[in-house]
């Protein structure tokens, strides 16, 4: 699924405040590098000195993105230069203020967004508590089971 829009969209945010974000990675296969080159960081709002950049420029917690919204109102994302398949999700914490849970969704055209998978605050708690670094990797739902029951009848 190649998307030009991919974001991180806060549901609920840890202490229920500031949204604030080090670094984010949009991944293309488990465990590989970051595909946020080439494009154009964007966000929902965000203050001086702490840019949606900050989030993409693999400085990891020596510069962070720090929106002007609160909790479930706060994204950061990335406008790709050509649609991109994201598998997997790396972000970084600064301190106690990331999202504690979160959607991942994509866009075509910036304003009308999808949900492709949830992070829940039980996936992030490992995340939550210990701050740095947490990867989330895009399990796509199997394929449905048809079953199909033949019937056979003998002519005489």
């Amino acid at each position: 699924m190649a998307h030009a829009y991919w974001r991180i969209k806060y549901v609920t945010a840890q202490n229920g405040g500031a949204s604030v974000i080090a670094e984010v990675e949009f991944r293309g296969t488990s465990g590989g590098s970051t595909l946020t080159t080439g494009g154009t960081a964007i966000g929902d709002s965000d203050q001086s000195g702490f840019e949606f950049a900050k989030a993409f420029d693999a400085n990891n917690d020596a510069t962070q993105w720090f929106s002007n919204s609160v909790g479930s109102n706060s994204w950061i994302g990335y406008h790709f230069s050509s649609p991109v398949d994201v598998v997997e999700v790396a972000l970084y914490a600064h301190g106690v203020y990331g999202p504690s849970s979160f959607n991942v969704d994509y866009s075509d055209d910036g304003s009308s967004w999808t949900t492709l998978w949830f992070v829940s605050s039980t996936d992030a708690a490992a995340w939550i508590s210990g701050g740095g670094l947490g990867v989330w990797t895009y399990s796509a739902p199997a394929a449905p089971i048809v079953h199909a029951r033949l019937k056979h009848y003998l002519r005489r």
